[in-house]
């Protein structure tokens, strides 16, 4: 069995089954002075606080009360967000060598089909699971999973194929590409939009291919 993710690998919560359960499924953080706040640490708070976090359309300080709200349940932690992004990914700050492959809104369809394929697990009728033990249970997801079977097309390498193949299978990469974040789009546009103007072109038709007008039919 194949692990999705080798690129957590060091950045994930270290999982033993030595630990005791308040250790292996930890239920708050800790403050510099030690003082302990307890966490919302179901899975579906984490990946709610971690799209919030990411929506540039939301006020980076209406991000910090929601955060407050959701996870930390409304208490004020002094470095909140660290704290945050300490619970869910380590405290690990290496940036990784590897592409990214998975993105948790965008594959959520895939997570969901692979851990009732997998575990017979349904994610949206499971009163709780903790953030920790659903990242073990999609790092171990067999190669023959939804979600595995995407990644692997994603990082298909298509220029060993040929003719009708190649053409096949690079559609189908493109069908499952990541999505780039709306500013990423937002700044590539604005940047061909400006070489357009100093080569003296028209940008409508840069506007339109890259989403502009398409979606207005």
């Amino acid at each position: 069995m194949r692990p999705v993710h080798r690129r957590w690998k060091r950045r994930m919560h270290e999982f033993s089954l030595s630990h005791i359960p308040r250790k292996a499924w930890p239920g708050a953080v800790f403050g510099e002075n030690g003082q302990s706040y307890e966490v919302d640490a179901d899975f579906r708070t984490v990946l709610k606080c971690l799209r919030v976090l990411r929506d540039e359309d939301i006020r980076e300080r209406d991000r910090l009360y929601l955060l407050k709200q959701w996870f930390f349940r409304g208490q004020d932690v002094p470095g909140g967000l660290e704290k945050f992004i300490g619970f869910a990914f380590g405290e690990c700050r290496e940036p990784s060598e590897q592409p990214r492959m998975m993105d948790f809104e965008q594959d959520a369809d895939a997570i969901y089909a692979s851990f009732l394929m997998a575990y017979g697990m349904d994610l949206t009728e499971i009163p709780f699971l903790h953030w920790y033990k659903f990242l073990v249970l999609l790092r171990l997801l067999g190669e023959d999973t939804p979600l595995e079977k995407r990644i692997a097309l994603r990082g298909m390498d298509t220029s060993k194929l040929k003719g009708e193949a190649r053409i096949r299978a690079e559609r189908a990469q493109q069908a499952v590409a990541l999505r780039e974040p709306a500013s990423a789009r937002e700044e590539a546009v604005r940047q061909e939009i400006t070489r357009a103007l100093e080569e003296g072109k028209n940008p409508s038709e840069i506007i339109r291919r890259m989403g502009g007008d398409e979606d207005a039919g």
